[in-house]
């Protein structure tokens, strides 16, 4: 995890705001679980994919995914 004082800077770099570099981190924390576990069954798809993979400049909170096939947990 990282501490507060990484996540200003890296706020400051990517010019976000600390809460918004919290949330981003935490997305890509569990994007890496998921990928991990069930990668293969979901597309990730949403503002959330154009922001992280595409630069698009609008924060976007949730994580949209759809199922290519059955999901076994």
């Amino acid at each position: 995890m990282r501490s507060h004082e990484e996540i200003k800077n890296f706020a400051k770099l990517r010019g976000l705001k600390p809460h918004q570099e919290e949330k981003r981190y935490l997305q890509c924390a569990i994007l890496a679980i998921l990928y991990r576990t069930v990668g293969e069954s979901l597309v990730f798809k949403g503002g959330t994919a154009l922001f992280l993979l595409h630069g698009l400049d609008r924060f976007s909170e949730d994580l949209d995914f759809t199922a290519i096939q059955k999901v076994s947990w």
